[in-house]
């Protein structure tokens, strides 16, 4: 195979169950990085390691959960309506046909003093890169980070979320790239002297260009921007 994805549930799960300083994360987090090690000794074993780009990443970070707002506590009427929604840090709303300015409304009197902000689908912050795409709800709240938005009756209670403002450093995640074709630290300096910093960050978004760069295939349209294109050994 080109390409194998491989995905570890673990610390994701522990985040959310027990907070983000739980004995279970400190847990999780040794299960995953044992699994990474053995496949790296594996390939190695089988004298792959030198064919094989390792990119390893996390989607996102985690905070702990100081509230859940149960919406229906400050307006019981809400579902009525709703078409569909979808809750969490960035609750989403498909009010029902001609509910819209309705439910907008009803919204921003019943959240004026909770730690969320109200946006129709347009006015969300152009950072969020996410008001362009007809699946996106037309109206959302999006919680301060430490809370989330549910309703009474949902049993689940996190401990710790994720989908905050992705400015927030506790939104911060990883990204650990080795592999032949993939620029080493002691090359990094000639990167440097042609006016090609190393970036300390980046969005995640840059990640699926970088992997389509290794695969040496033109990747889809996507928010990504080719940052890491320097980070990729030139093709053969």
């Amino acid at each position: 195979p080109r390409f194998v994805a491989m995905y570890f549930s673990a610390v994701d799960h522990a985040g959310h169950m027990y907070g983000t300083r739980s004995r279970a994360v400190r847990k999780a987090l040794k299960k995953v990085d044992a699994a990474i090690g053995m496949l790296r000794r594996e390939l190695e074993e089988r004298d792959l390691l030198s064919r094989v780009n390792l990119v390893i990443v996390s989607d996102h970070g985690m905070a702990d959960v100081k509230q859940r707002i149960d919406l229906d506590r400050y307006w019981p009427e809400v579902e009525e309506h709703l078409d569909w929604a979808d809750w969490g840090p960035v609750a989403s709303f498909h009010p029902r046909v001609g509910h819209l300015e309705k439910v907008h409304a009803k919204l921003l009197e019943v959240c004026a003093d909770l730690p969320v902000t109200v946006y129709m689908r347009e006015e969300l912050p152009a950072h969020f890169k996410y008001h362009s795409n007809v699946r996106i709800a037309p109206l959302l709240i999006v919680s301060e980070v430490g809370y989330t938005v549910d309703l009474s009756t949902s049993t689940f209670y996190p401990r710790g979320n994720h989908g905050y403002d992705p400015t927030d450093e506790r939104m911060n995640a990883i990204l650990i790239a080795h592999g032949p074709k993939i620029i080493s630290p002691s090359q990094q300096w000639t990167l440097e002297e042609a006016g090609h910093p190393i970036p300390e960050a980046i969005e995640n978004v840059e990640v699926y260009p970088f992997i389509a760069d290794l695969m040496e295939i033109e990747p889809m349209p996507s928010n990504g921007t080719g940052l890491l294109s320097n980070l990729v050994v030139q093709r053969l």
